[in-house]
């Protein structure tokens, strides 16, 4: 099980959501630019130690992964774009990968 690693603890995650089982079940690249300003609230908000912060998305193009947790539904994260990582999640796709909140 290979991983997927958060800086937060995003409120679009379950409590569960390290525990539960993950599959990456989608992958896009995209200009940022063309996502809803809605989206990339929901994306970027987390809550830590009772206050809520956004994390600053990359600019230009990006990743937009597609999960699925049972607990949890279907959710996504926006991650920077470049080959390998592109590369690196499009192997996962189908896949049980591991959350990790550094």
């Amino acid at each position: 099980m290979r991983p997927v690693s958060f800086s937060h603890t995003y409120r679009k995650m379950c409590a569960d959501v390290l525990t539960e089982h993950t599959y990456l079940i989608g992958l896009q690249k995209i200009d940022i630019e063309k996502l809803p300003e809605g989206f990339l609230k929901y994306d970027s908000e987390y809550s830590e130690m009772g206050k809520t912060g956004w994390y600053e998305l990359p600019k230009g193009e990006v990743l937009v992964l597609l999960l699925y947790t049972v607990a949890n539904g279907v959710w996504t994260t926006i991650r920077s774009y470049n080959e390998e990582k592109y590369e690196y999640y499009k192997s996962l796709i189908g896949e049980r990968v591991q959350i990790i909140i550094k």
